[in-house]
């Protein structure tokens, strides 16, 4: 037992170390809390923890020992509210897997995960871990443009969030709405969505989320080609994560993403520099790889064809280092335009055929789309005519392919928008009805209160009373006892003299007989 008061010591200790010192004292301190601990519930909320707090390349390495003990030891748990503990781990580290997944693109893997998560979160009662798991899985189906999946996940996830009032979360899922109105380019329908999600945000003092809405809205102005806005809102987004030190790279890059579509080449490349130079300071290789494809998209267009190719080369050896294959096609594509401006025919045939397999491998419709039009375009330029046509025919193919998923996606669009206005109509009349029974509990509890107040007043009175009587009855006792002992020192006085003139009469009278004949000898001379 007191092994264990001594972990939860340490552990409570390291979690306020994340607050006040640097996160690799933090991550140390949590590590010798983990080679300490001997309880397995101390073990999974530390492995938690680190999961939490360590960067990229190294969460995954405490996920994967998540997994391992609590898939291995929740069978064996028969205390019922520690196996939901065991269960809502075990959920935990089934839904951290699917985040990975999703981030490294390999979304059927996602799916699996996150499905399973949502399973042994249900079997803990774990509301709070179900509506994240949905969460995830919505943002899955919005990678790979199933958005009818992605609205019924979202909205699954909303009405749980509301349950629990958790409001960050729901802040989390307002915003995703409106990235998927977004993507479908319903602008001005994203803009009130992003304001709804920083309403949540701001009111629960989330910086981090709040920065991250600005940095949308950003984005839905830039759409809008209001540069004036959209630049309003990245500073605001750019400022709190330059206080924070976290994720500036990303909206250096957005930021540079502007410039370029306005075609103010210096300030995006300036940009994309400072996002460069960020994302290397962060460790962060997806916004590393984004800023070099942005710095090559750059020169390509200014016709630095030399320093592009550099760019494009850097991130394409980070995409294979990371298995990034999105990353990888995109890159290998742009390698190939530059080999193809520069008549270099052959090596552009090649990168662009590879970046045709690797993007229809993983599915990935726009790139496949942009690989075959490089394609065709070098296939007439060397003349093989029925390569061209074929490649030709595939880029209209996928081109109208992706037009019919937006299509679906507009579809979608209506429905989703009944449902989430009918939502919150009725949570509308429920907050409305909520605040009448609210006034009342507060008026009856007023009431309760003052009943209770009264109550003890005279509870106080009635025993300020009870102390009097008893100081009044004591101080009587007092006075009695002493009283008493007065009395009885007078006896004593008393029956002293009595016995001292008892003894006198008794010693006058022996004197007195001594003195006078006996009553025997005067009778004797009577007689006589």
């Amino acid at each position: 037992m007191k092994g264990a008061l001594k972990s939860y010591l340490i552990l409570f200790i390291c979690v306020i170390c994340v607050q006040l010192k640097s996160q690799d004292k933090t991550i140390d301190s949590l590590k010798l809390v983990l080679k300490n601990a001997k309880h397995d519930t101390i073990i999974l909320k530390t492995l938690a923890t680190l999961v939490e707090i360590a960067p990229d390349g190294v969460w995954q390495n405490y996920n994967d020992q998540l997994y391992a003990i609590s898939s291995k030891k929740t069978p064996l748990q028969k205390n019922s509210h520690i196996r939901k503990l065991f269960y809502s781990a075990l959920g935990n580290a089934l839904n951290n897997k699917g985040y990975d997944a999703r981030e490294k693109n390999k979304n059927d893997s996602a799916i699996i995960f996150q499905n399973e998560s949502i399973k042994y979160y249900k079997l803990a009662n774990d509301t709070g871990g179900i509506a994240q798991a949905l969460h995830n899985l919505a943002a899955v189906y919005k990678n790979i443009g199933d958005l009818e999946k992605a609205a019924l996940y979202n909205l699954q996830a909303l009405e749980f969030e509301t349950a629990l009032k958790k409001y960050d979360l729901m802040a989390k899922t307002l915003n995703n709405i409106g990235l998927i109105y977004y993507g479908q380019g319903k602008i001005s329908e994203s803009i009130i969505y992003f304001y709804n999600s920083l309403k949540y945000r701001e009111q629960e003092n989330d910086s981090i989320g709040i920065a991250n809405t600005f940095i949308n809205l950003g984005l839905a102005y830039t759409s809008q080609e209001d540069k004036k806005k959209a630049l309003e809102y990245y500073k605001k987004g750019l400022n709190i994560k330059l206080k924070n030190k976290k994720g500036c790279s990303s909206v250096y890059s957005n930021i540079a993403s502007m410039y370029n579509k306005f075609k103010f080449k210096d300030s995006a490349l300036y940009f994309f520099n400072k996002a460069y130079q960020s994302s290397i300071t962060e460790k962060n290789q997806r916004n590393e790889m984004i800023a070099l494809n942005g710095l090559g998209l750059c020169n390509l267009d200014i016709g630095n064809l030399n320093t592009a190719l550099n760019y494009f080369n850097e991130g394409l050896k980070i995409s294979e280092s990371t298995d990034d294959k999105q990353a990888y096609g995109t890159l290998l594509n742009n390698l190939a335009k530059i080999h193809f401006k520069q008549n270099n025919f052959i090596l552009a045939n090649e990168l662009a055929n590879r970046s045709f397999k690797i993007s229809k491998e993983i599915g990935y419709a726009e790139n496949i789309k942009n690989s075959c039009g490089l394609l065709f375009q070098i296939y007439k330029q060397k003349n093989e005519f029925s390569k061209a046509l074929e490649m030709y025919e595939l880029y209209i193919l996928m081109k109208d392919s992706i037009n019919n998923v937006e299509s679906r996606k507009n579809s979608v669009k209506s429905q989703y928008k009944y449902e989430y206005e009918k939502k919150a109509a009725a949570d509308s009349v429920r907050v409305v009805e909520e605040k009448k029974v609210v006034a009342v509990q507060l008026k009856q509890e007023k009431t309760q209160r003052y009943a209770l107040y009264g109550g003890l007043g005279l509870v106080g009175l009635f025993a300020l009373f009870m102390v009097n009587r008893f100081r009044v009855t004591n101080k009587q006792k007092k006075l009695i006892e002493a009283q008493k002992k007065i009395v009885e020192h007078q006896k004593e006085l008393v029956d002293e003299k009595q016995k001292e003139v008892l003894d006198s009469i008794r010693y006058a009278k022996r004197i007195q007989e001594s003195l006078l004949p006996t009553e025997t000898y005067i009778q004797k001379k009577l007689r006589n």
